[in-house]
């Protein structure tokens, strides 16, 4: 069992000490007492320090000096690797789900997507406007219909208002560019 201090410690991976004591701070250190005094197991650390790096930054080789990184692979902690399975595992997951919400992001402000919230409130404002339409109709068409004697011009009577109250709600609500939804714009709807 290999042990010193946290500068020996930056040496054997070949970084600096304020890096190590980086890790120190992160709990990614194994420290015991040696005859009273703290000194980090190096062979514990390494595999902490591996098992625990982030896989977005890990073995870059930005901050470590030229040939003074390990080059071995570190044993996991536990026997089989199955903590570091696990860990690259959950750390690889939580990169691919940060990145689909930063897909979503974009594709949502540049107008390809809406949100369902939206949506459902236009349809919503749509159907009340196409019920309130309907429900006029007959008290807006009852007199003309009423003075009508023949079966035919009744029918193109009530054909025509049909005709003209959907021509209307179609002009007046037409779906907006999905520009507008995506940035709250209202076309017309309660």
């Amino acid at each position: 069992m290999a042990t010193g201090s946290l500068s020996q410690y930056a040496e054997h991976i070949g970084s600096s000490p304020a890096y190590v004591t980086k890790l120190k701070k992160a709990g990614r250190l194994v420290l015991r007492e040696v005859d009273g005094r703290s000194v980090v197991d190096f062979d514990q650390s390494d595999r902490l320090v591996r098992n625990t790096a982030d896989l977005g930054r890990a073995g870059n080789g930005a901050n470590a000096a030229p040939g003074k990184a390990p080059t071995s692979p570190i044993a996991p902690i536990a026997a089989g690797g199955r903590v570091d399975v696990i860990f690259r595992t959950a750390q690889a997951q939580e990169r691919a789900y940060a990145a689909k919400l930063v897909e979503l992001d974009y594709r949502e402000r540049s107008g390809e997507l809406v949100r369902k919230v939206e949506i459902e409130r236009e349809l919503a404002s749509r159907l009340v406007a196409l019920r309130d339409a309907l429900e006029v109709l007959a008290d807006r068409i009852a007199p003309l219909v009423a003075a009508e004697t023949d079966q035919g011009k009744c029918r193109a009577l009530l054909r025509d208002e049909h005709r003209n109250a959907l021509s209307a709600l179609v002009d007046k609500f037409a779906m907006p560019a999905s520009t507008d939804v995506a940035a709250g714009g209202d076309s017309g709807g309660a």
